[in-house]
């Protein structure tokens, strides 16, 4: 638990307690690829992504793509994808599904 409110605590501080997406205060470090996919979790800061309620659900269901994350946090897409694997001209979901250009998901 202390690892996840220490990366709350950096992100706060990164986005001045404000949403990515709005001015709403943020009430939560988004896991912008999902924590399933690392060993540690997934706490990094390339990774995590201060959002409110609404947008953090609108990330969730990924109606807000990976991409729009990284780019509203201005996150170098590298930065997150490649601890996972994925080299950076691949579109992923936040399962770390390749994404066509036509946009339907590659699910292994």
């Amino acid at each position: 638990m202390q690892q996840r409110e220490q990366f709350f605590s950096l992100v706060f501080q990164r986005q001045k307690g404000r949403c990515l997406f709005c001015t709403q205060p943020m009430c939560d470090a988004h896991h912008i690829l999902d924590r399933a996919l690392f060993s540690d979790g997934g706490y990094d800061l390339s990774n995590l992504a201060g959002v409110c309620a609404e947008h953090h659900w609108q990330c969730e269901i990924t109606v807000l793509s990976v991409q729009e994350v990284l780019d509203a946090a201005k996150i170098p897409k590298r930065l997150s994808l490649v601890h996972y694997g994925i080299i950076d001209s691949q579109q992923v979901d936040k399962w770390g599904n390749s994404i066509w250009p036509s946009g339907f998901e590659v699910v292994a």
